[in-house]
């Protein structure tokens, strides 16, 4: 594989705080460059540079569509010709998503009292949102994210970037209690499944609770996100549990003897009654995006590549 492209992918593989947006958006510039540089790219680089973004960051959508893109390439005559085009596309719904999402999501929050927003971890699409919607939002509570302490740089940046919003840090544990006073509880996705969708581990509790409690559950994700169950089932049968799963050391440096360390990075999450989804083509049912699910092509090279 080329040596610059290998350097961009395994710096992404690293990443452990950015959210599955951003981290896309540099694996497309990146393949888009790798392109500029080798137009004439063969079948087995392009198989290489597709297992590598698998195995990356294996529960976020966009990295395993974009590697399933470089697979269909594969196996194209003409693969640079199918790429070009296919990336451009891929790049276009990861930039312009967004906004739209913002606007839908400033529209939904109406013109009344400045509201409560809940949020966990990061999202950088739910940070674009809340930062649209500013003069619409009073305050925004958090929490840390543990081990990562996402939720910190989510809140570091609303108070930098807000203008006024109120922004409130608290425990992982706790923050379930804080939704009963919040407008909606406001989450990003990794992915977006037919059953249900991935995001960081906690996710599954803090949904329940809110919807126990009858507080509207709202998941922020473009159709970048969005995830065949043909490639879902492959990062299921991925064995190396290594990017599912963080080092010991982030929940105890020096762990006593035969404790074993449970660190779990994300979780799929069901849809269940409450719960939106709001694209860039708007307000979205579990059933109203299946089909566009069940429309997405996957290459039938992806399940020899792990």
């Amino acid at each position: 594989m080329d040596q610059r492209l290998r350097r961009d992918l395994d710096t992404i593989a690293r990443d452990r705080s950015s959210g599955a947006s951003e981290l896309a958006q540099r694996a497309c510039l990146a393949l888009q460059q790798w392109l500029g540089r080798r137009p004439d790219i063969s079948r087995d680089e392009l198989v290489a540079a597709a297992r590598a973004l698998l195995i990356a960051q294996p529960a976020m959508a966009p990295l395993l569509r974009l590697a399933n893109e470089l697979a269909l390439a594969a196996g194209e005559s003409r693969p640079s010709q199918y790429l070009k085009p296919a990336l451009a596309r891929f790049s276009s719904t990861m930039q312009r998503g967004p906004s739209r999402i913002a606007r839908h999501f400033r529209d939904a929050l109406g013109k009344g009292d400045p509201k409560i927003i809940c949020t966990y971890s990061y999202s950088s699409t739910v940070l674009d949102s809340i930062l649209a919607a500013r003069s619409r939002i009073w305050q925004v509570i958090c929490s840390e994210g543990r081990p990562g302490g996402e939720g910190r740089k989510t809140v570091e940046q609303i108070l930098r970037r807000g203008r006024g919003i109120g922004a409130s840090l608290t425990t992982d544990a706790a923050l379930h209690m804080f939704t009963t006073y919040c407008h909606a509880l406001v989450l990003g996705a990794d992915s977006l499944e037919l059953a249900g969708f991935t995001n960081k581990a906690g996710t599954g509790a803090l949904v329940a609770y809110a919807l126990q409690i009858g507080r509207p559950v709202w998941v922020l994700a473009d159709t970048s996100k969005l995830l065949p169950p043909e490639i879902d089932a492959l990062r299921n049968d991925n064995s190396d549990n290594n990017a599912r799963y963080g080092p010991d050391s982030e929940i105890w440096a020096e762990p006593p003897k035969r404790l074993a360390i449970l660190n779990p990075y994300f979780e799929k999450t069901r849809y269940l009654p409450g719960i939106r989804i709001l694209t860039e083509s708007g307000w979205r049912t579990p059933a109203q995006i299946s089909p566009d699910i069940k429309a997405i092509k996957a290459s039938p090279l992806l399940a020899g590549l792990l």
